[in-house]
């Protein structure tokens, strides 16, 4: 299972992250530091960082990345009370595209 480990009171904490766990609990292994939700989808893991949303093709048996991560979306703002992230109105050719919106689940593009 992945798991948000963050300390709300320090969102640049060391040890915030994702974090990959057997259901027995036996190992916890820090996937990617983040301090904000993530989400596996299509054999990608989806994950806030620097303001983006990243999508980075992850191997959930192993728990290891295989290959770069991809920015699929900019200007996103973190909850911090919620730990999810804020999508914001973007500009496409002078015209707003779409209005802001939550982000439950990364999957869930603006």
């Amino acid at each position: 299972m992945l798991y948000l480990a963050a300390n709300h009171e320090n969102v640049k904490g060391k040890r915030n992250g994702v974090y990959l766990a057997p259901l027995d609990g036996a190992l916890n292994k820090l996937v990617v530091r983040s301090s904000a939700q993530a989400q596996c989808a299509a054999g990608n893991l989806l994950y806030y960082a620097n303001g983006g949303l990243l999508a980075q093709p992850f191997n959930m048996s192993i728990g290891s990345f295989e290959h770069d991560p991809v920015t699929i979306a900019e200007g996103i703002q973190m909850d911090a009370r919620t730990r999810s992230g804020l999508a914001r109105p973007s500009r496409q050719h002078g015209r707003r595209t779409r209005p802001a919106r939550r982000l439950r689940r990364f999957g869930n593009q603006p």
